[in-house]
């Protein structure tokens, strides 16, 4: 037998799935992978049958990446569509290899979204396996970790979930901690088996524990001491236990917050169960990653069936939804209580309208309309005799009349709202939709299954014209309130704005990736909202005719959206048993503001919270109504890029220095006038006032002291000389009896303010000082190095310094105390990111908070609710600090307890059923123990 020539250390297999037409490229491809020490997994000769697609699984399960060739045959080939298929299934890593051209349309679109490596001329191949190794070694110890740990878990599945085949020491450690590493980044995803199998293990570890303590207590019954060993085991092995369980109740609603099928409500339950079993620092991450995700959700309102139909009554008082078994409720829109029940009938109510005074609500289906008292919830009036089957009820304007449309009959009817008689009828093709005009005078119908939109007048019933834009069937019509505008959605994927008089199109809004089934304009006209197939809503800028905002929470394709009359809140329902209430204000977890046009150097908040001052490398310094979140003055007398900013103890003054401008400038904070001008031996660095707000105290480019101006006259008082090299930073403790300060020499210089002198030797800092923060009590100082990337808590008053964990960081941290002193927060991460709030007493981070760019600077509200950062893309984003109130929040917007099949699910058995949210209503099913 011949040697084997493939190298002895080869680097885990790739599985390549091919067409049988590409083997020649595919041997190629395998030998140049060979070249560099890796194999592949290849099925050279082996014919389709049961025991051969077995064998593939499991090749594929234990891949650590799956190649598949793109060519004309692989994308038509079945056995390749299997191969790709169980990829997918189990989360593999796929790399698209295009050999031969193809038409990209007929290419899956799980292969279509990625980035595809063209190798279409054969003798690139051992160019190109460079690149195709990079990208399968992006990550390499999670992608080996997945693939360990799926075949393992495949093994115990297949086995009948065998308990000997379960994790256990520090296999099951490993994989706890893999699992809780995941991110909505990485790839591959841990699969629902690969979890289930590592709590299932924990599960059974902890029992085992629990076996052998038992059994050691019992035996040992009269020796006191070694039954207290056995009861402090037991409670490390539940602690064990409820810390694997919260990482990995964490990692399940990270994967529903972020995964396109997950369930938002679910994931913000299991993230405040995660917290209540064990507040790990991934449940708070993941906690806050749920609401972040929930966005503008004001609350997930359950109702007892799947719901079709939905309205807002004119005052925003009420709600009305209609259900697929015929039921109606009326809910009180502030509580979001349900107020009254209704019965419309059997079948489904496809449509219901509040009447233009609110006083009357028309629900239609089953063949016949019902007008209703809004307020009491009776039946006024029952309309029949009309279609076999409506579709859609609209009021006049007037409230005099309704209109109904139905997709079985070409026709709209008209009826007399008082008497329920039937006024006449306007000749139509099916509706798919229709809308009255606000003025009474047109009727917009949607003709199923066409691309056109009909114009009518009411007063004469005759078509009035024809609107054809649209490339697929029109599904949703709506006007805007003022009439002028017209808003038609269909199976194209498009909106059409029209001008409704002319028939003019203005503007064709595209972003959605499925048909769209509903839209309405916002009470002013400048939005418009619109429901697509792929279960999410967009919020349109009408002005520029881009997307604003995804809306996502439902799990079920949009039937209805509708504004509240003040425009400050939206209502959706999907063909799911829950509507969405969304608070179209400020967000609450997380806000962006924007304005400036380069990197923001510098954030400061006054001392009463109302004003925020941002400076940016655009020369400007903005300042910021926190109350309105508008942006109230723009100042821009700097020569060069802002560096640093600082409020005066009572909020009216200002100050900022910048770069190539020798000057620091006060400015009245209630105008934003240039109050005086102070003349600066270099760049200004950094500034800081005194707390009796006659001092300001400031470090220069070039300049070894720190000059103490007086504030009324804009003279020196005095300088402080000690630095060696330039004062980057500073800053005065609360009581005003020293100041703090940061050189370039990698010092941290502490000055007594009534002698002007040292209080103490100066402290190494690791390296250029970038920044510094000073306790509340004065008691410790923060500082970061410019080039290290270290962070060092230093307590001024004796005892250990401490180096938080800046996590690759390779530049400076920005760094700032909480206001009552119990936090620090600080950019980290290689990229400047990561914004972790880092607990002071415990030492340890409480959450990580994810920036879109590199974090610059940072500071806390007076409050302490909200931390300000700005970005190296020009933006501000304002954080909600207020960690102690995030399960409150996710309670809040979930409305409502896991259920115990959910607990089940989840949990598991190990810890009996309890609410999470004890606020909320428990499962009727739930009995607490006695």
């Amino acid at each position: 037998m011949e040697p084997d020539p493939r190298p002895t250390d080869l680097q885990p297999a790739p599985f390549i799935s091919y067409a049988r037409e590409d083997q020649p490229f595919v041997r190629k491809l395998h030998d140049a992978l060979l070249k560099r020490g890796r194999d592949a997994w290849v099925d050279w000769d082996i014919f389709p049958s049961t025991e051969w697609m077995r064998e593939v699984r499991s090749a594929i399960d234990a891949a650590p990446a799956v190649i598949f060739l793109i060519s004309p045959d692989s994308i038509s080939s079945a056995v390749c569509r299997q191969e790709l298929d169980h990829a997918l299934a189990q989360k593999k890593r796929l790399v698209p290899v295009v050999c031969r051209n193809v038409d990209a349309d007929r290419v899956d679109e799980s292969l279509r979204k990625l980035n595809w490596i063209h190798v279409l001329d054969p003798d690139e191949v051992d160019q190109k396996v460079e690149q195709l190794i990079d990208v399968m070694d992006a990550d390499l110890d999670w992608v080996q970790a997945h693939a360990r740990l799926l075949v393992r878990a495949g093994d115990w599945e297949t086995k009948g979930q065998d308990r000997s085949l379960l994790l256990h020491g520090n296999d099951l450690k490993d994989s706890e901690q893999w699992l809780v590493k995941f991110s909505a980044e990485k790839t591959p995803r841990p699969t629902a088996l690969q979890t289930h199998y590592v709590i299932a293990s924990r599960r059974a570890q902890t029992t085992r524990q629990r076996y052998v303590l038992a059994a050691v207590g019992t035996a040992l019954v009269m020796t006191v001491a070694l039954a207290i060993y056995a009861a402090i085991q037991s409670r490390i092995a539940s602690h064990q236990r409820d810390v694997a369980l919260s990482r990995l109740l964490a990692a399940e609603s990270l994967k529903n917050s972020t995964e396109a099928w997950g369930r938002l409500d679910l994931a913000l339950l299991l993230s405040v169960a995660a917290n209540r079993i064990q507040p790990t620092l991934e449940a708070r991450d993941s906690l806050f990653g749920a609401l972040i995700e929930a966005g503008r959700a004001k609350k997930f309102v359950p109702a007892t069936e799947t719901l079709v139909s939905l309205a807002v009554s004119p005052d925003g008082r009420a709600i009305a939804t209609g259900g697929f078994r015929g039921g109606i409720v009326l809910w009180d829109a502030e509580t979001l209580e349900a107020r009254a029940s209704l019965q419309h009938g059997k079948g489904v109510v496809e449509s219901v309208a509040f009447s233009p005074d609110g006083a009357t609500l028309a629900s239609a289906g089953s063949g016949r309309i019902i007008l209703w008292d809004a307020a009491s919830g009776k039946q006024r009036r029952a309309i029949e005799g009309g279609h076999e089957s409506v579709k859609h009820v609209a009021w006049h304007p007037d409230g005099s009349m309704l209109y109904s449309g139905s997709r079985n009959e070409p026709l709209i009817f008209v009826w007399d709202a008082a008497t329920g008689n039937r006024r006449t009828a306007i000749s139509e093709d099916r509706v798919m939709s229709l809308a009255v005009s606000p003025d009474g005078a047109t009727i917009a119908s949607a003709i199923d299954r066409t691309s056109d939109v009909r114009l009518w007048d009411v007063a004469n019933q005759k078509q009035r014209m024809v609107l054809r834009g649209h490339r697929g069937a029109v599904r949703a019509v709506a006007f805007s309130r003022d009439g002028a505008l017209l808003a038609s959605a269909a199976q194209d994927s498009t909106i059409v704005i029209w001008d409704a008089a002319s028939g003019v199109r203005r503007l064709t809004l595209e972003g959605q990736t499925d048909r769209i089934d509903c839209v309405a304009f916002s009470p002013d006209g400048k939005r418009l909202a619109s429901g697509s197939n792929n279960r999410t809503i967009l919020l349109w800028d009408l002005a520029s005719g881009k997307p604003l905002e995804l809306l996502q929470g439902h799990t079920n394709s949009l039937m209805n959206v509708a504004f509240t009359p003040d425009g400050k809140a939206l209502v959706s329902n999907a063909f799911d048993s829950t509507f969405i209430v969304w608070d179209l204000d400020a967000p609450r977890q997380r806000e962006l503001l924007t304005g400036h046009a380069a990197d923001v150097t510098t954030v400061a908040v006054s001392p009463d919270g109302a004003t925020l001052a941002s400076g940016s490398v655009d020369q400007t310094i903005r300042l910021w109504d926190l109350a309105g979140r508008r942006e109230r003055a723009v100042l821009k007398e700097h020569r060069g890029g802002v560096r640093t900013a600082a409020f005066s103890p009572d909020g009216r003054v200002l100050a900022s220095g910048s770069d190539d401008d020798h000057r620091i400038i006060l400015w009245d904070v209630a105008t934003g006038n240039k109050l005086r001008e102070l003349s600066a031996g270099g760049d200004v660095n950094s500034v800081a006032f005194h707390p009796n707000g006659r001092a300001l105290a400031s470090g220069a480019e070039g300049e070894t002291s720190i000059v103490l101006w007086d504030v009324a006259t804009g003279e020196q008082q005095v300088e402080l000389r000690g630095h060696e090299s330039e004062v980057n930073t500073l800053e005065f403790s609360r009581d005003g009896t020293f100041l703090v300060s940061g050189g370039r020499e990698g010092a941290l210089r502490v000055w007594d303010i009534a002698t002007q002198k040292e209080i103490a030797e100066p402290m190494a800092a690791g390296g250029s000082v970038a920044t510094l923060a000073l306790s509340p009590d004065g008691a410790a100082v923060a500082s970061s190095a410019h080039l290290a990337g270290n962070l060092l808590l230093r307590n001024l008053r004796g005892g250990k310094t401490v180096e938080p964990d800046t996590r690759g960081s390779h530049g400076p941290s920005s760094v700032a105390y909480s206001p009552d002193g119990k936090m620090l927060a600080y950019s980290a991460g290689e990229m400047g990111l990561s914004i972790v709030l880092w607990d002071l007493a415990s030492a340890q981070p409480r959450v990580t908070l994810q920036a879109f760019a590199t974090t610059l600077s940072v500071a806390f509200t007076p409050d302490g609710r909200r931390l300000v950062t700005g970005h190296s893309d020009g933006r501000i984003t304002l954080w909600d600090a207020d960690i102690e109130s995030w399960p409150g929040q996710a309670c809040e917007i979930a409305n409502r307890n896991l259920t115990r099949d959910e607990w089940k699910a989840f949990v598991g058995e190990d810890l009996p059923y309890r609410t999470v949210c004890p606020e909320l209503p428990a499962p009727k099913d739930y009995r607490p123990k006695t």
